[in-house]
This record gives C-alpha cells, sequence and structure tokens, in this order.
C-alpha cells in the first residue's frame, strides 16, 4: 500500500490540488477568524470556546476544499485514460479508491493540524488560555469530518467522469451545511456529512443572554458523538465497497 500511495503522491504532483486546497483553507480559516473576532475579544467572557465551537464556517469551506483536491487528483486519471491501463495490470477500482483515500486524509491530516494551529496562535495572541485537549479534539473532529467528505466526494469521483458535476456537488454540499448546521446539536445530526466539524466541535452554542453575549457550553456525550461519527465513517466504507465492487470487482 506504502507503494501504491508514494505512485499516487507522484501523480497527483503534477495538478494543483494541494496548492488551491491549502489555499481555500487559508481562505476559511481567516473568514472564521473574522466572523468569531468579536468573541475571541471576550476572552474573559468565552476563552477557549470562542474559538472552537459549533458555529463554524467549516460546514462551508470543507466540502469545497475536498472537492478542489478529489477533483485534481482523479481528473488526470480520466484525461489521460490511465484507469484501464491500472485495471489491465491487476489493479482493481477499489485498490486505486484506496491508495487515492490514503494519500487523501494524510494531506487533510497535516491541513488540519495547520488550521488549528493558525487558530491557537491567534487565541494565544489574543490572551485566551489554551487547552492541549480540546486543540487534539478539534483536531480529530476535522480529520473525522474530512474522511467523512473524501468517502462521498472521492466514491463520487471514481464512479462519475464528470468534474464539473463534482463541483456542482461541492459547491451543494456547502449550502447544505449552512441549511444542515442548525441540527447539529440533535445527537441523530452525524447522517449529514456536511456537518461534520460542527457536530464534533468541543463546545456548543446555546444562545444569547439579556445582555447580547454569546454564550457556549462543553458539548454533551461528545465521547459518544465521536463514537457514533466512527460507526457512520465504517458503515459508509461498506458502502462505498459495495458501488466499487459493482462497478469494477476484485482482482484476487
Amino acid at each position: 500500500m506504502f507503494k501504491e500511495i508514494e505512485i499516487e503522491w507522484l501523480k497527483s504532483r503534477r495538478t494543483k490540488s494541494y496548492i488551491s486546497s491549502f489555499l481555500l483553507m487559508l481562505v476559511g480559516v481567516f473568514w472564521e477568524i473574522n466572523a468569531k473576532l468579536s468573541q475571541i475579544s471576550m476572552r474573559d467572557v468565552h476563552g477557549i470556546s470562542s474559538l472552537f465551537n459549533d458555529q463554524t464556517v467549516e460546514t462551508i469551506v470543507l466540502p469545497m476544499i475536498v472537492v478542489l483536491f478529489i477533483s485534481g487528483i482523479v481528473r488526470n486519471e480520466y484525461m489521460g485514460n490511465t484507469f484501464k491501463l491500472q485495471l489491465s495490470n491487476g489493479y482493481t477500482y477499489l485498490s486505486i479508491f484506496l491508495s487515492k483515500l490514503f494519500l487523501s486524509i494524510i494531506f487533510f491530516f497535516l491541513l488540519s493540524i495547520i488550521e488549528v494551529g493558525i487558530l491557537a496562535v491567534v487565541g494565544t495572541i489574543s490572551g485566551i488560555q489554551l487547552d492541549l485537549t480540546i486543540l487534539i479534539i478539534k483536531i480529530l473532529g476535522l480529520i473525522l469530518s474530512y474522511i467523512c467528505l473524501l468517502l462521498l466526494y472521492l466514491t463520487l469521483a471514481m464512479l462519475i467522469d464528470k468534474s464539473s458535476l463534482l463541483l456542482g456537488f461541492g459547491f451543494l454540499g456547502s449550502f447544505l451545511g449552512i441549511v444542515l448546521m442548525k441540527f447539529s446539536p440533535f445527537i441523530w445530526s452525524f447522517v449529514f456529512p456536511w456537518i461534520g466539524s460542527s457536530y464534533l466541535a468541543p463546545y456548543r452554542f446555546v444562545g444569547v443572554n439579556s445582555r447580547g453575549v454569546y454564550e457556549f457550553l462543553p458539548t454533551q456525550n461528545l465521547i459518544l458523538r465521536f463514537i457514533l461519527y466512527i460507526i457512520f465513517i465504517i458503515f459508509d466504507c461498506y458502502i462505498v465497497t459495495i458501488a466499487l465492487k459493482k462497478k469494477g470487482g476484485y482482482n484476487d
């Protein structure tokens, strides 16, 4: 598998997927900072909860980041007609999918660390006392959210040879992230992959008090939420495996 990931890395370097996704991530981070600036400045009231709560622009940005990256690493396969070549050399659609998936997870793992690192630096500069546990929870939540979106969009990219349609699904995901974010407080809302980062946020928005100040509380049942989300990802993997088997099958 390491050899296959290395091959995917060498092929993907010819695309602009890494640069475009990284730049869009930066746009999302600074959008997040700007949106929460008034909360961050009230560090004596909010503290770290102002940075890592479920009121996040990630539900808008993450689907587009994933789609841009996936579109780049799959489009060149269709353009070069290399899928047929790989299949003739003993690969299956599932093995190709897995190599692309693992490469993507590694990239988005690094992207998650960078994002949380930037937010942590902003919090430190603003005088917010950071908590390593919260930072780790945020990184894990982002990674799981990325994996869920990768399973969705990478499967679509492997099954349909339409990059424009894939980008359309990305924009649709961003729209759904806005609409569905209001459901993130509910324990069952893990079924919506576009709000994963909001669903797994360490803190939850509970309202505005009489002084007009936002109020956040630690997310209840956070461990259960992570367990449910992981189970949902495993279920997604099962569905993806069936879909790719039907498309190409295994070469034992």
